[in-house]
């Protein structure tokens, strides 16, 4: 089991739990197969006709199961064991992944070292290995540089190499969308991105409205839409939301506070590795522009004080900081802001407007150098 793939439990589906009616619902049924050890476990995890489902599969001795349900739409299967690998990660050990459909009966084979798999009957699933298949030279080339980053052995031309082969991964994904307009799969990736990325918005909302009628209204096309109506709040030219939070002396600061200067709002956590990384190239930053009216306030989603003010001590972080002490799936602020996930910011002009969304590194210089920021 050690060549399983560790991630923490995610789901490619994306519904609104509580809009789904049980009348609507359709049995599904896998037949499956995992050619691993015999009398294995496995956790089940998937978005049934009441809501986020957890199950748990008993594997025979031929290394057979029998999995059956009740779901409305397309949804994703996740199989899952102990994490038992890596102490520092948490969460499941994440081991196939497959769709399944109502009124459907689906045949799955799970191959040994749970990389591969072998899906039948599911036209979701079909759709998802031809994009696959599509995208594995990238995929390859994107595995290769994250080993390289998590070894801390890389250059600025990887980061460089990453970025440009995400954008291009980027590219297959949303052409994908507009050749696949009736599918759920296709509404499926572009909820991710509404989901992840709101800085998207002006595409996702383009590629929604070319989806299909019928897609549009299922419950996870519905959900897409809430959710974009709630991004425009959140795009280039919108005033950002006021709010009020404790810096690490308890003082209250508003943003509000900073109005007539330019500001970057900037979101990260003393354990998310890639803020900590960026850190270094913000204290740059900010000691170029700060002379001429520029200011940071960052917004941490610790949920203990001690590590949020050692990490703030540790990275020598000069500017001010707030927190609401509550990690970022439970954070109001983050929910209210749509802020998904760490590194992230808003750079906010003198009325508090939004000029730039999750800039990093020269991105943030270039933009910074272009604005009139003294008086």
């Amino acid at each position: 089991m050690k060549h399983c793939l560790l991630i923490l439990l995610t789901f490619a589906v994306f519904v609104n739990v509580g809009t789904i009616s049980a009348q609507d619902a359709k049995p599904f049924k896998v037949i499956g197969s995992i050619d691993t050890v015999p009398h294995a476990s496995y956790y089940v995890s998937y978005y049934s006709a009441d809501g986020l489902r957890y199950d748990t599969i008993e594997l025979d001795k031929k290394g057979h199961f029998i999995l059956s349900g009740h779901i409305s739409e397309p949804t994703s299967v996740s199989l899952s064991v102990d994490n038992v690998y890596d102490k520092d990660v948490l969460g499941n050990w994440l081991c196939y992944s497959f769709w399944v459909e109502p009124g459907k009966e689906i045949y799955f084979k799970g191959l040994r070292g749970f990389r591969k798999q072998i899906v039948r009957n599911s036209e979701t699933q079909r759709l998802e290995d031809e994009l696959n298949h599509e995208q594995k030279p990238l995929n390859k080339q994107l595995a290769s540089l994250r080993k390289k980053f998590r070894s801390d052995n890389y250059t600025a031309e990887d980061k460089r190499a990453f970025d440009s082969l995400g954008r291009e991964r980027d590219a297959l994904n949303f052409q994908f969308i507009e050749d696949h307009p009736n599918t759920h799969y296709a509404a499926s990736l572009l909820a991710g991105y509404v989901h992840h990325e709101p800085s998207f918005y002006a595409r996702s909302q383009r590629l929604f409205d070319q989806l299909t009628p019928e897609i549009r209204s299922t419950k996870r096309g519905k959900r897409i839409q809430e959710l974009l109506s709630k991004q425009r709040s959140v795009q280039l030219g919108e005033q950002l939301t006021d709010f009020t939070l404790a810096d690490t002396a308890g003082n209250t600061i508003s943003l509000s506070d900073y109005k007539g200067k330019y500001v970057l709002v900037e979101f990260w956590a003393s354990w998310c590795v890639p803020c900590r990384r960026e850190n270094p190239n913000l204290v740059k930053s900010y000691n170029t522009y700060k002379p001429s009216g520029f200011e940071i306030l960052a917004v941490s989603f610790d949920d203990k004080r001690d590590n949020w003010v050692k990490a703030i001590n540790d990275d020598g972080l000069p500017w001010t900081h707030v927190s609401e002490l509550t990690d970022l799936f439970n954070s109001p602020l983050a929910k209210k802001l749509l802020v998904r996930s760490v590194p992230d910011n808003f750079l906010l002009d003198r009325e508090g407007k939004i000029i730039g969304r999750n800039l990093r590194g020269d991105e943030l210089n270039r933009k910074l150098s272009t604005l009139t920021l003294s008086d």
